[in-house]
């Protein structure tokens, strides 16, 4: 059976399973069974449908039965609740979000609920307020914590957060604001050999570097590929530089190590006459050594790409030991099919899909390129060889940079001229040879140390200075999801047209499938109502053409960046390519505070708001002060938003004690429908609203505060009569909004009442005649 057509059909399976989801994974696998054994028994020529159709189911069913959690009865989910419970557990994994918060992955033991312990099992990720990392793997901790279940929001373009957790069987969070909070028990486990040399080997690298932290988190690294200790400065330096990957454990590392091992063993191996009588080293030498390279594996924490490089060395050794020949090509599919079936949710991994794309572009390329290299002489075929490569790994990665990081690093093909052979020659052998000698010599290991983070510094100045040429600075690209399968279509595109010109017809074919990508229907006004917990962020939308934002939500007291991780990538899978204008309703926090991250991702000109410029989240400040972004502060009363005014006006209450009081009020109208979004207003700005009414029907309304109590809900509903109501809202929480005086309120009249906590996001559209409400399930508005 060839490999191709399995792989192909695991892929669709698993890419296509979010979007069509199967409750029943017990069925979907007795069927794929069926159809698997149905195809070992017809001829081969008829093998491939029956065995590609239940392929594919099993990816349904391998997908939705890796997202369900346990179902035993004492599985750590199920002790969820708003009761605090003492918790005990060891620490496996130690980590950093992507928003700089630190965590730790622990096995829970037991928990106490109610004076009474009880033997639990699953993984728990506890979150910690603290910059440097208290405790390490193998600690058993105990704490007092409210656990409860990760969810999304339910925002277009947002991270799945809880299929990341699944992967790693994590179905259960808990947080604790300070360390001392955390009891460390004085029981430890043993660590494992592996385990001690890696935080030997951090220690060394520490003292060798006691001045530059920064500069040890990179060693640290690239010699065991810990990142824990990278700064965000020099994160987003590796990204912006394109040169990120080389501080990954990959193939890279794996091929180092490798040629170092087979070296040694290869001038050993021909000191023994009876080891050469028996076959020469290349045939056996490999697979020998493969528990070294597994050891290795280990040691650097066995990242995606560490396993997709041992593993394409391990089918080398088998190669090598049967004496057939393997093209590396389908040897890459072999490896990438043993791990989606040993481990489906890893296709949705950012990880998974760098590392594998950059290997398959890498290997289409040089098939056709290196047979001409291959004639250069030696000075120019090396800058020549890692040009190409990267030409390729970049090429073949762009749709899932662009995915995951909406990022293009155009420099990334001069720094690499600069740092693969830096890396590959000083800095890796230096950080390698550091690690190894850290047992026997520690002076001589932190000798290596120091000099590689010499080099290192160096390296970075380099990266710094082509980064300020002209167009070589990275640039935010978030492609809408029509944009995006463009990118995807011409790349596939040039890939067939380097495999030959019997493949120019798939290459007309692919662009007259670009010619034809769905944009989605472009209603007169469509209000998305963004999911963004206890906050509001909603956008306004005229024929798809023209957009207004109101409010960018915001977490007070957290590092969570709604705007970053939530308001800003639904803009962009949205298609929203430029903002006509934000207006912010007024300054609290939950409104506000994802205001500059939106500003810094998406271009706009105008800020309508009757926030005082002072208090201004500051980078919106500086946009201000350089005529990035023009202020204009409404009047009190009804007025149009200047050159996007039409089927727009703003209210603005004048002054008022309460900041919820002076929120400025939004009214749409389109034909006989209208709709008015009342900020969080509360009594007297409700007054005010009702003794100075819209110019126009209001058939849909945002009800004031979060649907508060203290909003004058019920004389809002009498005085307008709306037909649809909508009101954004968080889950849970303490303030448990919207009031249930206001929901017994709607429940009795009637009127329908959309809610973002419990609906997600929610787009409610009219072309005049009606308010049309879809909800953003599986990927699109249903």
């Amino acid at each position: 059976m060839p490999l191709p057509p399995l792989l192909l059909s695991l892929l669709a399976g698993l890419v296509l399973a979010p979007y069509l989801p199967f409750e029943r994974p017990a069925l979907s696998a007795a069927v794929a069974a069926l159809l698997l054994l149905v195809a070992f028994f017809l001829p081969f020529r008829w093998r491939i449908l029956p065995a590609c159709c239940g392929v594919c189911l099993l990816a349904f069913s391998l997908v939705t039965q890796a997202q369900r959690p346990p179902e035993y009865p004492n599985a750590l989910h199920r002790f969820v609740g708003a009761e605090p419970l003492a918790v005990t557990g060891e620490v496996y994994a130690v980590g950093r979000s992507s928003s700089g918060n630190l965590y730790y992955d622990l096995q829970i033991e037991h928990l106490i609920n109610r004076g009474l312990e009880i033997p639990v099992n699953g993984n728990l990720r506890l979150y910690l307020d603290a910059s440097e990392a208290p405790f390490v793997a193998g600690d058993r901790l105990s704490f007092m914590g409210r656990l409860r279940r990760p969810r999304l929001f339910g925002t277009p373009g947002e991270f799945d957060f809880v299929r990341y957790l699944a992967r790693r069987g994590i179905f259960t969070l808990a947080y604790v604001k300070r360390p001392e909070a955390i009891a460390r028990l004085a029981v430890r486990r043993e660590a494992s050999l592996f385990e001690r040399w890696r935080q030997s080997n951090a220690g060394l690298i520490r003292r060798a570097l006691p001045h530059r932290p920064d500069l040890a988190g990179l060693v640290r690294a690239l010699a065991q590929g810990e990142r824990l200790d990278v700064s965000p400065q020099h994160r987003e330096l590796l990204a912006s530089g394109g040169i990120a990957h080389l501080f990954a454990i990959s193939g890279l590392h794996f091929g180092l190590v490798a040629a170092g091992l087979y070296l040694a063993g290869a001038w050993w191996w021909r000191r023994s006459t009876w080891l050469l009588e028996l076959c020469p080293p290349r045939r056996l030498l490999p697979l020998l050594l493969l528990p070294l390279l597994y050891g290795y594996l280990h040691f650097c924490g066995g990242a995606i790409s560490s396993w997709r490089a041992f593993l394409m060395l391990a089918a080398g050794a088998l190669v090598m030991v049967s004496l057939r020949r393997v093209s590396a090509l389908r040897a890459l599919a072999a490896v990438a099919l043993v791990l989606l079936l040993s481990d489906p949710l890893l296709v949705y991994e950012a990880g998974f899909q760098l590392s594998f794309a950059a290997t398959l572009g890498i290997l289409l390329m040089m098939r056709r390129c290196y047979p001409l290299l291959r004639e250069r002489v030696l000075w120019q075929r090396y800058p020549l060889l890692v040009m190409v490569t990267t030409l390729s790994a970049t090429l073949a990665t762009l749709p899932f940079m662009l995915l995951h990081f909406q990022q293009f690093a155009p420099a990334g093909a001069l720094t690499n001229l600069l740092a693969v052979p830096l890396v590959s020659f000083l800095l890796l052998p230096l950080a390698l040879l550091g690690t190894l000698l850290g047992p026997l010599c520690p002076v001589a290991a932190r000798t290596c140390f120091s000099l590689c983070g010499d080099l290192l510094e160096g390296l970075l100045r380099g990266v710094e200075s082509l980064l300020n040429w002209p167009g070589l600075a990275a640039r935010d690209w978030a492609p809408s999801l029509s944009e995006w399968w463009l990118v995807c279509l011409l790349l596939v595109g040039v890939g067939l047209l380097f495999a030959g010109r019997r493949r120019l017809t798939a290459c007309a074919l692919l662009v007259a499938c670009c010619t034809m990508l769905p944009w989605g229907e472009k209603p007169a006004i469509a209000l998305t109502a963004l999911s963004v917990g206890h906050g509001e962020a909603l956008l306004v939308s005229f024929g798809g053409d023209r957009h207004v934002l109101v409010d960018a939500g915001g977490f007070p007291g957290s590092s969570y960046d709604v705007g970053e991780r939530l308001v800003a990538p639904a803009l962009a899978r949205l298609g929203v390519k430029r903002l006509d204008a934000v207006v912010l309703t007024h300054e609290h926090p939950d409104h506000m505070l994802g205001l500059a991250k939106v500003l810094e991702r998406v271009p706009c000109s105008e800020l309508w708001t009757n926030v005082a410029q002072s208090r201004l989240p500051e980078t919106v400040q500086q946009r201000l002060v350089a005529g990035d972004l023009m202020l204009h502060v409404p009047s009190p009363g009804w007025q149009d938003l200047g050159a996007i005014s039409k089927g727009l006006q703003l209210f603005s209450p004048g002054e008022a004690d309460n900041a919820n009081d002076r929120s400025l009020v939004v009214y749409l109208r389109q034909g006989v429908q209208g709709a008015l979004l009342c900020g969080d207003l509360e009594q007297p700005g409700v007054a005010q609203l009702l003794a100075e009414p819209p110019p126009g029907p209001v058939t849909l309304l945002k009800l004031p505060h979060h649907g508060s109590r203290h909003s004058a809900q019920e004389k809002l509903l009498d005085g307008f009569e709306p037909e649809v109501a909508l009101v954004s809202a968080g889950n849970g929480g303490r303030y448990r909004l919207p009031h249930p005086d206001t929901l017994a309120l709607y429940a009795q009249s009637a009127v329908p009442l959309w809610r973002t906590d419990l609906h997600g996001t929610l787009r409610l559209a009219t072309d005049g005649l009606e308010w049309r409400v879809t909800r953003w399930k599986e990927g699109a508005f249903r």
